[in-house]
Parts: C-alpha cells; sequence; structure tokens
C-alpha cells in the first residue's frame, strides 16, 4: 500500500491518463501543477487525479493538496465510493482553472466526508466546482467561485448549482 508519500514543486502534464491515488494514504502535495488538454465543454477527457475506494483497510484518506494547480482537466478530482468509508482529504490554497468539473466526489449514504477546502480558487469551471452525492462533514471555506456552473454561458446565467450537495 502506498504511504507517508509527500511530493513537491513538480509538473505533471497529461496528454492521456491520469495520476491514480487508489490505495494510498498518507500522501502530501505541495506546489504540484496537474495539467491536461481539457477544451471547456468537451466530455471526453479523463480526470486530472482519481481514485475508488471500495476496502476500509485500502481507502484513500489522509491526502492534503497545498498549493496545488489544477488546469484543463475534464475532472480535476473525482473520488468514487462503492462502500460508505470515512475518509479524511484536504484542500488549501489550490488553484482549479479550466476544468469541466473541479472536485467530484461521488459517495454512498451514511459516509463520513472530512473534506475540507479552503482558501481556494475555481474559475472556468463548466460544470459544478464541487459535487457531492452523499455524505456528510464537508467543509468549505474562503474560497472564491468564478465564472463556474455556466457551461458556455456568460457569468449572469449559470445553468447547474456552482456548489451541489445531493443524496442519491
Amino acid at each position: 500500500r502506498p504511504e507517508n508519500i509527500s511530493l513537491s514543486t513538480l509538473k505533471f502534464y497529461f496528454t492521456t491518463g491520469f495520476l491514480n491515488l487508489t490505495g494510498t494514504r498518507n500522501a502530501k502535495f505541495d506546489n504540484v501543477i496537474f495539467k491536461s488538454t481539457y477544451v471547456l465543454g468537451n466530455s471526453t477527457e479523463t480526470s486530472l487525479i482519481s481514485w475508488s475506494n471500495d476496502i476500509d483497510s485500502t481507502k484513500v484518506t489522509d491526502i492534503t493538496f497545498s498549493n496545488c494547480k489544477f488546469t484543463k482537466g475534464y475532472i480535476a478530482i473525482s473520488a468514487i465510493f462503492s462502500s460508505a468509508l470515512n475518509t479524511n482529504i484536504n484542500f488549501n490554497n489550490c488553484n482549479f482553472y479550466l476544468c469541466g468539473k473541479g472536485i467530484y466526489l461521488q459517495g454512498q449514504a451514511n459516509q463520513g466526508n472530512q473534506w475540507t477546502v479552503q482558501n481556494s480558487h475555481f474559475e472556468l469551471i463548466f460544470n459544478q466546482a464541487i459535487h457531492v452525492t452523499n455524505g456528510y462533514n464537508m467543509n468549505v471555506s474562503n474560497s472564491k467561485f468564478l465564472m463556474c456552473a455556466n457551461g458556455l454561458n456568460d457569468a449572469a446565467t449559470p445553468i447547474l448549482p456552482v456548489i451541489n450537495f445531493v443524496q442519491t
């Protein structure tokens, strides 16, 4: 199991593929740039970072992103849960720019999402900046959202919620 990982001052540029964190625990990303080739409105690319959680002993948790940039990804962060697992993920002073969706967490009922997004910036996000299905305890604070959830419309006419918490 990958754990106790620290990555700093790096740049990932994907023309295909993504960073898969499945199974990772206790990882820190500081001043890392994740960039792909997404064009606003396109829906064919993959996520910049993705993982799936289905077993408690290998769940992705205790991950911190500080001062990171997520640019031109169809989905910047995608986490898919097939079991209700409590996880701890933190984003501090991160920048999400020109993405189809910022953070997507597909959770399960009664799941503890100890996710924190603080002091971060979301700009030119085609769909939702943050989209969470199921779970509780997500905290978003001191962050800015510009031109998000409006598809190809202007800022005055959003077509979706900028932050969307839904129970499925």
